[in-house]
């Protein structure tokens, strides 16, 4: 290597090299210009004759890059020219061409000032010549003469040698298309000529200058020979037809010719020469009308040379011109590039185009046009096209140079000529830059883009697009959307072209970067995710960008390409230059986003924001910083750093006087604070808002509407609720009113707009629904958010690939946000609502959308509201499954550190009740430590939270905790935790006294003793029982605020309330004149119907909302008292239950564990009755063990059942043993089912009989106070006193008893004894002679068992059982089985049944239903059962087919009667959605059904809600009756059973005396396990009989 080609290279590279910022310039060593002039002169100088190519081509282009005096610049070209002789003598060819474009740099630089670039010219640009100007000298003239003609000469050179890689296209230098440009340049408008004709001085030059033109035709005319032997090759025919019939004839013409040569062609040509007249124009026209020929033609040339400028415009000549018939053939093209060479020597002397011009020069253009539909005649046309393009352009003729794109466009599209093609970009280009219009940008790219569609060869598509890319950073057209179109279309098409394009040198890096930037941001458009990543990927490795800035606003553009599959950059950092702190963060936001949560890398985000914020803000942010700072703001509000959000905008704001984002900032300003309840700043704030709005100019309807919803989300924050309403109907009525937001009109928006739109509708729902659920409009409420989640799905799944990504993740997260929000206040109205369906449902779609989301500090919050969820329904697993995921998200610093997240965590711990979130009412309370660790103020978890683990655990609340929820500090229900706890601690005062330490294990009536008698109360007691009916007093003094209580919160108060007056009524007298009892039975039937009617309240809406806008909202109506409501209750229960029934409502205690009863009758009051379990049988201790063996049996029936069972049973022995597991199950069920009725219920079954209290009654309660005062120790001494009175429903259990049980009898005297002792008359037991006292009630039983009369009408039990009782079969106690009995969820929906109702009778004379054996594999069904059916030609429906849901339901509603003889409970076969929708609000009732299918009546446990099961959608449906099985039982056994319910009940035969239940319960026994399968079936709703 030279020792001086380094310090050769560095000067050029540090003079050629065009970085964006000074800071950023290639860090080479600085050389002093004269230093290396001398050095590259000296060496020039030594070496020219020698071989040093490389070095003195590097010495040439450093003295181009030096300024020089003219003289000096001429010495160096005249020393390459040399250079380059020196090159084509030794063949060097290649090199001889580099050196002529760094020439041709040279030359420009001097003559028209242009810049040296990095590479030298093209080809086809050294073709086209240095541009001609008048001024310039002589000697400079000549060695530009010589410059072209060594470019020809080299270019023959090159090609005659190079010629099989020419045409394959190998060649790095020379093309094809370049045969295409020579004959332009022998053309009189090319600069080459003008350049000759300016150096014409003498004689020799012109003869020289003219035989080297005629050589250098004919050598390319021979090449052109050569060439169109190749087949592919014949459109090459044109270019050689311009050089053989037009340009070499017309100079060999003028060697031929009889006169003076010189004087007369070169004078023709160069010379201005006497002028001819019109008369000898005319003549020599008149003679081309007659004969057109080609030496008329030069004569003709010659005389317009000569003529006067004015002569073109006489109307004789302009007349004969237009006479002239045109035609392709030679001729024609050289007499109109005669005439047109005329007027344009003539226009431009005279500064004008005429009007006789411009007609011509359409009348040529049209000519030309038609012309070119002929490929032999391109060549000539392009000569004249040309000669037009040069008068066009210097008269400004815009249009008329369109004409010429237009035919340029019309050769290039029709013959897939290059040339052609680049020549039309050119005009468009020169068009655009003249005018820059958006319909002038729109023609170039539409000509450029139909031009790339002809043309198949990439390196003709890379050219023209490269082509284009230099005319658009040349020209300084603005880089966006518009100018890089065609570029990102074909590069969509055409990844690989992005490689050339974006990988050359030739581009600045910033113009490289701004042209990536806006093809990035073109891909986001795309729809194919595959062909965009193809592209994306390409582009991004073919750019080469050495500036770190430049690079990461390339990334993060890249990053910002929506739908990408693949992303060819990793998660290296490397390329993030954190000296640019804000592009550095939305990097990182990126990789956040497309790889993994890393709380480093959040760390770093927020770290960089604060940077830029605090030391890289000014006044005025440029618009790229500020788009990712809002794109920053929005993720980390997304992630819930609400209070770090706040830090940095007041930060920002600080810094920053006014931004464009002004508006937006504000509106997060307002999320932030409302998250975090700072009502004190909301207002002002909104205030701010409204402000911007005003000055801000026109403002959108989306902000207007988003303004409005702040509004309304503020004044429902603080119980505004008039205003609130009022800003909701204004709302309400602008949305209506505007056709973008009527879904079903086609208005044409975007897809973007829409989502907008459909985002806006949902946050109204979302708003409405607050309002609503303040108003205690809980079910309109419900739908609001029903409708705000399907809108916000809607979003979800339309947000495509071709939405641009900072507005699909907008959208996303913003939607995102709105949907949690949405879900947990749906499930917190429906936990209001007690519906638990459909709360099951939302649930488990919170947990999917936050199983779905990488949030890791809303994620953990979310966990943790779901392990609230899961407590309530009492999913244990669930709870704590997603309390362990909670958990797993703190390893994140900004999780573990997080306040909301520790006090939730600690209040679901219950590591320290009352652990609250910070006091403060406004944000400067904060500081900046504690408010960048909050998320939001979340008060309701905590409350909630306090009181579920309340319930739940029932937690005895220590005295902190008892202060704190005292009434008046709390609301209700706290009241209600707190006096439960009051009242626990009560009792176990009174238990510590020996007269009353067995009250907890004591039977308990409401009421008890209803009048005074001898008593005997200590002090002591006397405090407590003040303590007692204060806690009663404060129960009843909330009563009023029941409707804004939950079902389960209901309940639990109903239960606190029960306790407190059975512990009354244990230890004082009853006062029978108030409404205690039937408050008290309506307190807790309002706890059991309140989710059915919620239920019932919200399926009015089943057929779902038709319209986006949430309805009108009206004002609330107020509600009737309570003590109403409960009398209303009392009424209907007297007016509509039938005589001879009452109801038996069935519950169990959750904090003591007893069975707690009540019994209503016709004209009676309630009674209340509170069994504790006698732990007499070792295996039950509790309620909750009887569950566990309940279930134990009905697991191991059902596993026995199983196919992976029977199949086993291959054997004689193995039938016996599974038969005799079968029977031990069966006799596991009786047994419990006595340990239930002996040991719990007791001598207290009589409840659930019912007898007439006559006169014999009367008797019978006389002669059994008389047994009780003769044999109690306390009245037997004290003669005729006054003794307390027990209740008559005590009386009349004893009575109901269906004989002399002792163990029962005992139960019942040890109720006396004990309820007596606890009201002051204390007997001891050792001093009653029980056996005697036996006897005389044994007597009694004698005396009047037979003489009891039943109550008028039909005796019938209703049993209410709750929800944690439903499971049991407790009709199939021994007890129960003699009377007739059903059950139902709630007495409201049994008064529902009963209301209209005079008889309970089934016409099945033609509308009976019924589908048997659906599934097809129930053969032995079918075949016993299906024939019963089939015989009653009136009756109609399926056997062994498969029901379609739409006529099932028409044919289930139509029926009288259905009856279902399969799997399940038929639910399979439709939705319950569907059901609703038929039945639901107004329309036909579900008909009494038999459900005779394996769980058909199984209800799901949820928790505290309601349970959810299929017999319970029927009741909710409308059905009066229904038949189900408590759990599964084997085909046969329940078969059998069927077939002797329709034999009984009269379905089947003309027997029809006894009603639905009696059937049943005779039917049980039909069974082989009259128990494990017997005790399955049972009745909910009415006795009905067959009519």
């Amino acid at each position: 290597m030279n020792p001086i080609d380094g310090t050769l290279t560095s000067f050029i590279l540090s003079n050629t090299s065009s970085p964006l910022s000074p800071s950023k310039k290639q860090n080479l060593f600085a050389q002093n210009p004269k230093e290396i002039e001398h050095l590259a002169t000296n060496y020039i100088q030594s070496c020219l004759a020698k071989d040093h190519t490389t070095t003195l081509s590097k010495c040439f282009k450093s003295l181009y890059l030096i300024p020089q005096g003219l003289e000096q610049s001429i010495l160096v070209f005249k020393k390459h020219h040399v250079f380059i002789i020196q090159l084509l003598e030794s063949k060097n060819l290649t090199e001889a061409l580099h050196e002529l474009s760094y020439l041709y740099q040279g030359l420009n630089k001097v003559i028209h000032g242009k810049n040296i670039g990095v590479y030298g010219a093209t080809s086809a640009e050294l073709l086209l010549g240095i541009p001609f100007i008048d001024s310039v000298n002589y000697p400079l003239i000549n060695l530009v003469v010589a410059f072209h003609f060594l470019v020809l000469q080299c270019l023959l050179q090159h090609i005659s040698v190079s010629i099989r890689q020419v045409v394959a296209g190998k060649d790095n230098f020379v093309t094809l298309d370049v045969l295409k440009i020579i004959p332009s340049m022998f053309l009189d408008n090319h600069p080459f000529m003008n350049w000759i004709r300016s150096s014409y001085t003498n004689q020799e030059n012109i003869v020289r200058y003219k035989n080297n033109c005629i050589k250098m035709i004919r050598g390319f005319v021979k090449i052109l020979d050569t060439l169109l032997k190749i087949p592919h090759l014949s459109n090459l025919q044109v270019n050689r037809s311009c050089l053989v019939h037009d340009l070499l004839p017309f100079l060999e013409d003028l060697k031929l010719s009889k006169c003076p040569v010189y004087e007369l062609v070169f004078d023709m040509l160069f010379s201005q020469q006497a002028k001819s007249s019109s008369t000898d124009v005319i003549v020599s026209l008149e003679l081309l009308v007659t004969t057109f020929t080609i030496g008329n033609i030069n004569k003709l040339n010659l005389q317009l040379i000569n003529s006067s400028d004015r002569i073109i415009k006489e109307e004789r000549v302009f007349e004969l011109i237009k006479r002239i018939t045109l035609t392709s053939r030679p001729e024609s093209f050289l007499f109109v590039k005669t005439i047109v060479s005329c007027i344009a020597s003539t226009s431009i002397v005279a500064k004008r185009l005429s009007k006789s011009h411009l007609l011509l020069l359409d009348h040529f253009t049209v000519f030309l046009r038609d012309a070119t539909h002929d490929e032999g005649s391109h060549a000539s046309a392009f000569v004249v096209l040309n000669q037009l393009l040069e008068i066009f352009k210097h008269f400004n003729q815009t249009k008329r140079i369109r004409n010429l794109s237009n035919i340029y466009f019309g050769v290039g599209s029709r013959f897939k000529a290059f040339e052609a093609c680049k020549l039309t970009i050119d005009l468009e280009t020169l068009i655009y830059l003249k005018d820059p219009s958006n319909g002038n940008l729109e023609y170039l790219q539409l000509k450029l883009q139909k031009l790339l569609n002809c043309i198949h060869q990439k390196d003709q598509v890379s050219a023209l697009l490269t082509n284009y890319l230099k005319i658009i950073e040349t020209s300084e057209l603005a880089v966006n959307q518009q100018t890089v179109l065609v570029i990102a279309r074909n590069i969509l098409n055409s990844p690989d072209l992005a490689i050339p394009l974006l990988s050359s040198s030739m581009f600045t890096n910033k113009f490289k970067a701004l042209v990536a930037i806006q093809l990035f941001k073109y891909f986001e458009k795309s729809g194919d995710c595959q062909q965009k990543t193809c592209a994306a990927n390409v582009l991004m490795q073919a750019l080469i960008i050495d500036e770190k800035q430049l690079n990461c606003m390339i990334h993060f553009h890249y990053f910002n390409i929506n739908g990408l599959n693949e992303l060819v950059i990793g998660e290296d950092e490397t390329y993030i230059d954190y000296e640019y702190s804000m592009v550095s963060a939305g990097l990182l936001v990126h990789h956040l986003i497309h790889f993994k949560w890393e709380n480093s890398k959040m760390e770093k985000v927020i770290a960089m924001c604060v940077k830029w914020v605090e030391t890289e803000c000014a006044d005025s942010v440029d618009t790229f910083s500020l788009e990712v700072f809002k794109f920053v703001l929005s993720f980390l509000m997304h992630n819930g750093l609400t209070g770090q959000v706040l830090i940095l905008i007041r930060k920002f704001k600080s810094a920053v006087s006014s931004s464009e984002i002004d508006l937006w900032l504000q509106k997060q300003v307002y999320v932030c604070l409302s998250k975090l309840c700072l009502w004190d700043d909301l207002s002002s704030c909104i205030s701010q808002w409204n402000h911007l709005l005003k000055t801000g100019g026109i403002s959108s309807l989306h902000e207007i509407m988003s303004f409005n919803m702040a509004q309304l989300d503020y004044l429902v924050s603080i119980n505004n609720f008039t205003s609130a309403k009022e800003k909701f109907t204004k709302t309400l009525k602008v949305l209506n009113s505007r056709p973008e937001f009527d879904l079903d009109n086609d208005n044409k928006l975007s897809m973007i707009q829409k989502l907008k739109n459909l985002l806006l509708l949902a946050t109204f729902q979302l708003r409405s629904s607050s309002l609503n659920s303040q108003l205690q409009k809980h079910a309109d409420s419900y739908m609001n958010l029903k409708v705000c989640i399907k809108l916000l799905y809607s979003i979800m799944k339309s947000t495509s690939a071709n939405i641009s990504k900072d507005i699909h993740l907008e959208l996303k997260w913003e939607t995102t946000t709105l949907l949690f929000e949405a879900y947990k206040n749906i499930l917190n109205t429906l936990k209001r609502l007690g519906v638990s369906r459909e709360f099951i449902y939302y649930l488990n779609e919170f947990k999917k959308v936050n199983g779905a989301s990488d949030i890791p500090l809303i994620n953990c919050l979310n966990h943790l509201q779901l392990t609230l969820y899961s407590m309530l329904i009492k999913n244990e697993d669930g709870s704590s499954t997603h309390f362990a995921k909670a958990m797993e998200f703190t390893k994140h610093t900004l999780v573990q550190e997080n306040h909301s997240v520790i006090v939730c965590k600690n209040n679901l711990m219950r590591l320290a009740h009352g652990d609250s979130f910070p006091s403060y009412k406004s944000l400067s309370m904060l500081s900046d430590y504690i408010l960048e660790r909050l998320h939001t103020k979340d008060d309701n978890f905590e409350t909630d939270c306090y009181y579920l683990t309340s319930i739940l655990e029932e937690i005895n609340l220590d005295d902190k905790e008892l202060k704190k929820s005292s009434p008046g500090n709390g609301s209700f229900i706290s009241v209600v935790i707190s006096s439960k706890s009051l009242i626990k601690n009560s009792i176990k005062a009174l238990l510590q006294n020996p007269i009353y330490n067995q009250l907890d294990k004591a039977v308990k009536t409401i009421p008890s003793i209803i009048s005074d008698g001898l008593t005997d109360l200590n002090s002591i007691s006397r405090e407590i029982i003040d303590e007692l009916i204060q806690y009663k007093e404060i129960l009843l003094s909330n009563v009023a605020h029941i409707s804004k209580l939950t079902a389960y919160e209901l309940d639990y108060y109903s239960k606190v309330f029960n306790q407190c007056l059975s512990a009354l009524s244990s230890l004082t007298i009853f006062r029978m004149e108030t409404t205690l009892l039937v408050d008290l039975y309506y307190l807790q039937e309002f706890a059991a119907c309140l989710p059915f009617m919620n239920e019932k309240l919200i399926s009015n809406n089943f057929n779902g909302p038709t319209d986006l806008l949430p309805k009108e909202i009206s004002d609330p109506i107020e509600a009737d008292s309570f003590s109403k409501l409960s009398m209303a209750f009392n009424i209907d229960l007297n007016l509509y239950l039938p005589d001879g029934w009452s109801i038996v409502t069935v519950d169990v205690c959750g904090s003591s564990g007893d069975l707690i009863l009540s019994k209503f009758v016709k004209g009676h009051h309630p009674f209340f009755l509170r069994l504790p379990l006698r732990q007499s049988n070792g295996n039950i201790q509790s309620f909750e063990d009887i569950k566990e063996l309940f279930q134990e049996i009905i697991k191991q029936s059902n596993l026995s059942t199983k196919r992976a069972t029977t199949s086993k049973i291959t054997t004689k022995e193995d039938r016996k043993s599974w038969w005799k597991l079968r029977f031990g199950l069966d006799l596991k069920m009786k047994h419990l089912l006595e340990d239930v009725e002996n040991h719990w219920i007791g001598g207290f079954q009589g409840i659930f009989y019912e007898f007439e209290q006559d006169l014999i009654f009367e008797k019978f309660k006389i002669d059994l106070l008389k047994v009780i005062n003769t044999y109690l120790p306390t009245r037997k001494l004290v003669a005729d006193a006054r003794f307390m009175e027990l209740d008559d429903h005590f009386i009349k259990i004893f009575y109901s008893l269906k004989g002399y049980v002792k163990e029962q009898v005992d139960d019942l005297l040890y109720y006396v004894i004990d309820t007596l002792t606890f009201h002051g008359e204390k007997n001891e037991y050792h001093k009653i002679n029980f056996e005697r006292l036996h006897k005389s009630i044994e007597k009694l039983f004698d005396k009047y068992f037979n003489l009891r009369s039943r109550t008028r009408g039909k005796n019938h039990v209703v049993l209410i059982p709750s929800k944690e009782c439903a499971f049991f079969p407790w009709e199939s106690m021994h007890c129960m089985r003699g009377i007739s009995v059903s059950r139902m969820p709630s007495t409201k929906l049994l008064l529902d049944l009963l209301k209209g109702r005079s008889e309970f009778s089934i016409d099945i004379s033609s509308n009976l239903y019924y589908v048997i054996n659906p599934s097809g594999d129930l053969v032995r069904t079918q075949q016993k059962l299906g024939p019963g059916f089939k015989e009653n030609q009136s009756w109609h429906g399926l056997i062994g087919e498969k029901p379609q849901e739409e006529s099932f339901l028409s044919n289930l509603f139509n029926s009288n009667l259905f009856v279902y003889l399969g799997h399940g409970g038929c639910d399979q076969y439709f939705r319950t959605s569907s059901l609703f929708k038929k039945c639901l609000p107004d329309g036909p009732r579900l008909p009494p059904s038999l459900l005779i299918g394996c769980s058909s009546g199984v209800l799901q446990m949820n928790g505290l809600l309601q349970p959810t099961g299929n017999v319970y959608n029927w009741l909710v449906g409308g059905c009066p009756m229904a038949l189900v099985n408590l759990w599964d039982v084997t085909d046969k056994d329940i078969d059998q059973f069927s077939l002797s319910v329709f034999d009984k009940w009269g379905l089947f035969n003309g027997n029809k005396d006894l009603n639905i239940s009696e059937a049943i319960h005779q039917s049980r026994e039909s069974c082989n396990l009259a128990y494990l399968n017997g005790a399955a079936p049972v009745l909910y709703g009415l006795p009905f009989y067959i009519k």
